[in-house]
């Protein structure tokens, strides 16, 4: 599944994916929160077909029993997080050129960008017109 995320890119990513070290013992529930008051707005799976197919791939990750009972909302919030910190790993990497030779040896998610640099700890358009990102989950 392909999922557009250009308008994502312009987002504060710590908001929704940050440890316990950064944010706090309640990393979790607030960026979980976060992420559900984006995904009200700005859902990235909107189909019935788009929810199922990211049903499948969170039950692939084996940690939860009751994905088929989430609403559109939860699917929608937990995949805001997991955008969110894939888009992160780049801090782990000493350049936007090393972390996309990264995702080509498979050290991290798989994420298409034309027209798109990382400078300063931001995300760059370079051509707004031409420019896109997509994000692909395996389903």
């Amino acid at each position: 599944m392909y999922i557009d995320i250009i308008d994502f890119l312009s987002e504060d990513h710590y908001e929704y994916s940050a440890s316990a070290f950064e944010m706090g013992d309640n990393a979790g529930d607030i960026t979980y929160n976060n992420a559900m008051d984006y995904a009200k707005n700005n859902p990235f799976a909107t189909s019935e077909q788009d929810i199922r197919a990211v049903k499948e791939y969170f039950k692939g990750f084996g940690a939860w029993e009751d994905v088929d009972s989430w609403n559109w909302e939860e699917i929608n919030a937990l995949l805001t997080q997991l955008i969110a910190g894939s888009l992160r790993q780049v801090e782990n990497y000493p350049s936007f050129n090393a972390w996309l030779e990264g995702m080509v040896r498979g050290e991290c998610e798989s994420i298409d960008f034309h027209f798109v640099t990382y400078e300063n700890g931001k995300f760059i358009l370079r051509d707004k017109a031409q420019s896109y990102a997509i994000y692909y989950i395996g389903v």
